[in-house]
């Protein structure tokens, strides 16, 4: 009895505890007048709620954090005040990895070695106000494998292509290859891109539910925007997308076959998806708008509505070699298109597409296998598919400077169709159903409902819940209605306009109309002067060659004074700024170490380990000594105990164990790591098997105690399809409790830090994402109990 009164006293105490918890600010300056003189020092201490502040400077090292932040607990990277923070000479800039709940905000990621931001099973992050350009990877941001509710919002991103660029570097500039959903990518100004610059698709599983809106997106080079298969659902929305493909033969980082292909090609959007919303999108010069499909999936019921396209070289294109069919096209504007206004294929008179009061005016309409044909024409051949269609002069403010918003005597105004009608009546009812619900959506968990409003009123209501199945909308008010009435977006005057600005509505700003827009004044470049035209925010609009005045000459450029390494003085020659010109071995003169962190394929790798899609793996499972070999040689400054983690895919009981040791090969059953289960690339902690089972290892986590000096770093492969991605080597603080503040540097303190740590785990198990097996401390189990807590809290100084 008194046990438990102690133990209740100290729940209690715990409690008052976390209600005194508040969210802490730290302050990294790379000049010592901050908390920390590194990022992953501040990494190491934060906790949900925290705030990581950096001074100005340019920063060599990766962002990763330590942990995740909660739900209402972000953790938040942010440069401090308007000072310019850079990540640069790194291989990921900001390794968000099976991370959540983490913002990044106002930096600059610029020339890395692979991704500027891995999100790859994370979810919940927000990416806002960074400037990103020159990464080397496939893809600049990546998503994936579990990829879920993350937003990327208000960046500049600049797909770069120089002379010394590796073929293919920054092809996708954010790029989701499966398993995505739910994600915002909003408000971005997106530039270039050798392949796609915004790339959607699933080649496994699926990817759903995400939202593309409100984006400038201007790819010379290649397509602006891609939905591929099984990327249903997807919403693309008041976007403005301009000259895609206009210079498409400089797309030296680009495939031959993106640099040699027709004009016609580079896509504006590139729809291979079911499902889809398309609409109040602006898109002027580029290929064409693609609706096509590839296998295995098809390009089924999509809804392609309010859109002005002008001078592009096709309007759209219909044609796939998978069903493209049930696609509505609807009070769009076609005007004045190179080549084609509309190409398209008939191939099924019982599913067919739907062209429906577009207005469509300038070149002719090619319908395959009739051949060109007027719209007229068209209408009269196929009534059931294409009807109330105009061709008049849509009215623009001044297409010459691409302002494509509508005069006020334009004939578009209020002569667009309702998007559907309602099948039933009904009165002060928040409940319509509809003949068609594919027009609209209810924000999917990230974004507003549509606001939507029905033929003859004013008012307005947000959708809260739409039923596809049924095609039933629920709404937030309650409003009154007679079947058959017409149902669209909110509208001004009698009827909704066509094209994509509603006239006296909101609409997006002009896009950007001048080409050659720099990031520094254009006095500041050799051959440069200013010139008119827009640009985004922050940037200025220049003329002529415009290239860097003060070209890198150092052959040997060193973040800290040359004085500060060992066998190093100072010499001539540019480098970077902020950063020193040096000659001689400078070898550092060894700071503590507090982490090392390495990708897994950069090591010596022998068969049958395999490298693919920046991980490596064996296809199947081996004992020693016939598994696949990976070494890493590492330096250890300070003699002390050691913990290894690892990022890797073990999305099954027979793809979850790899052999590994230090300075030694690994030997088996003894070394045999088993893991638990993961969904897409999670970190996990490396134990020991020892004289335990595969679901009980004896060694969790196994430390090793290291001298001082060089080390290799043995793995084995054992499993088929354990996909290793990075190592991480981390300090375990020599014997002392290490959980919490002490990690990955322990300080042998118990501390608050340490028991908000647990609190903020209590319940967890493995199978839980902000699960660590630190905190289960007081007699492990797989679950984080009070007895953890009580443990911690009673030994705290």
């Amino acid at each position: 009895m008194i046990k438990m009164k102690k133990i209740l006293i100290v729940i209690v105490l715990l409690i008052l505890l976390s209600a005194l918890v508040s969210a802490t600010n730290y302050y990294v300056a790379k000049d010592g007048s901050g908390d920390f003189t590194t990022i992953q020092a501040a990494s190491n201490v934060a906790q949900p709620g925290d705030n990581i502040y950096i001074r100005a400077g340019t920063y060599r090292e990766q962002i990763r954090p330590s942990r995740s932040g909660s739900s209402g607990n972000y953790i938040t990277y942010a440069r401090h005040g308007n000072e310019e923070v850079t990540i640069t000479g790194v291989s990921d800039g900001i390794s968000l990895n099976g991370r959540n709940y983490i913002v990044i905000d106002g930096l600059r990621i610029e020339d890395v070695g692979h991704f500027w931001i891995d999100l790859r099973g994370g979810t919940h992050n927000i990416i806002k106000n960074c400037y990103m350009r020159g990464a080397d990877g496939w893809s600049g941001i990546t998503l994936g494998g579990g990829s879920d509710y993350n937003k990327i919002l208000d960046n500049t991103i600049v797909g770069y292509c120089g002379p010394s660029t590796p073929t293919y570097s920054s092809s996708d500039l954010i790029f989701c290859s499966g398993g995505c959903h739910n994600n915002l990518i909003e408000g971005n100004d997106i530039q270039n891109g050798a392949h796609v610059s915004i790339s959607l698709q699933a080649k496994s599983g699926t990817t759903t539910h995400n939202v593309i809106r409100n984006n400038k997106v201007r790819n010379l080079w290649h397509t602006a925007t891609n939905t591929h298969p099984n990327s249903d659902y997807t919403l693309i929305e008041g976007n403005t997308i301009v000259d895609a493909g206009e210079e498409f033969q400089n797309n030296m980082c680009g495939s031959d076959r993106d640099r040699t292909m027709n004009r016609n090609l580079h896509a504006s959007i590139q729809l291979g998806a079911s499902n889809c919303i398309v609409r109040n999108n602006v898109l002027i010069n580029n290929g064409q708008l693609y609706i096509n499909s590839y296998s295995p999936a098809d390009a089924l019921n999509n809804h392609i509505y309010h859109n002005t396209l002008y001078q592009n070289y096709y309007g759209t294109y219909t044609n796939g070699p998978r069903p493209v069919y049930g696609n509505v096209i609807k009070n769009n504007i076609f005007y004045n298109q190179r080549e084609y206004e509309l190409y398209v294929w008939i191939n099924n008179a019982q599913k067919e597409n739907y062209f429906v009061k577009n207005n469509i005016l300038g070149a002719d309409i090619l319908v395959y296998p009739d051949g060109r044909m007027s719209l007229t024409q068209v209408q009269s051949r196929y009534p059931n598919n294409w009807y109330d269609n105009l061709a008049v002069n849509p009215g623009f403010v001044n297409a010459g400077t691409r302002d494509l918003h509508l005069q006020s005597g334009s004939p578009m105004i209020n002569a667009g169709a309702w998007l559907t009608k309602t099948t039933s009546s009904g009165s002060s009812s928040r409940t319509l159903r509809v003949e068609d619900a594919g027009y609209f959506m209810d924000g999917w968990g990230i974004i507003e409902g549509d606001l939507i409003q029905l033929q003859g009123q004013t008012a307005t209501a947000r959708i809260t819940n739409v039923n596809y199945g049924t095609n039933t909308l629920t709404i937030s008010t309650s409003l009154s209605w007679s079947s058959g009435t017409g149902v669209a977006l909110a509208y001004s005057g009698s009827a909704p306009d066509i094209g994509a600005y509603e006239h006296g509505g909101t609409t997006p700003p002009p896009p950007q109309t001048c080409s050659n827009c720099k990031l520094n004044p254009c006095s500041t470049y050799d051959n440069c002067i200013s010139a008119s035209g827009t640009c985004p925010t922050g940037m200025h609009c220049c003329t002529g060659s415009c290239t860097e005045t003060t070209p890198e000459t150092c052959p040997n450029c060193k973040l800290s004074p040359c004085n500060t390494y060992e066998n190093c003085i100072s010499t001539t020659g540019t480098c970077p700024t902020g950063m020193h010109c040096c000659t001689g071995s400078c070898t550092t003169t060894t700071p503590p170490t507090t982490g090392l962190e390495f990708e897994a394929e950069d090591g010596a790798i022998t068969s049958p380990f395999i490298v693919s899609n920046d991980y490596i793996y064996q296809t199947s499972g081996t004992e020693l000594p016939e598994s696949g070999r990976a070494s890493y040689t590492f330096s250890i400054d300070n003699a002390g105990d050691y913990i290894i983690k690892i990022l890797v895919n073990a999305r099954d009981g027979g793809s979850n164990s790899v052999f590994i040791n230090i300075d030694a090969e690994p030997t088996s059953p003894y070394m045999i790591c088993d893991m638990d289960l993961t969904s897409g690339f999670e970190e996990r902690t490396i134990s020991w098997r020892g004289d335990g089972t595969f679901d009980n290892n004896e060694f969790v986590p196994k430390v090793f105690t290291l001298s001082a000096g060089e080390h290799e770093l043995i793995l084995r492969g054992r499993e088929g399809q354990t996909q290793i991605d990075k190592i991480i080597i981390e300090s375990y603080g020599g014997g002392g409790l290490c959980i919490a503040g002490d990690m990955p540097v322990c300080n042998g303190i118990i501390d608050l830090f340490d028991l908000i740590f647990v609190i903020n785990r209590f319940g967890t198990t493995p199978s839980d994402s902000n699960w660590d097996s630190a905190a289960d401390i007081a007699e492990p189990k797989n679950i984080i109990d009070i007895f953890d807590v009580v443990f911690v809290a009673s030994r705290m100084t």
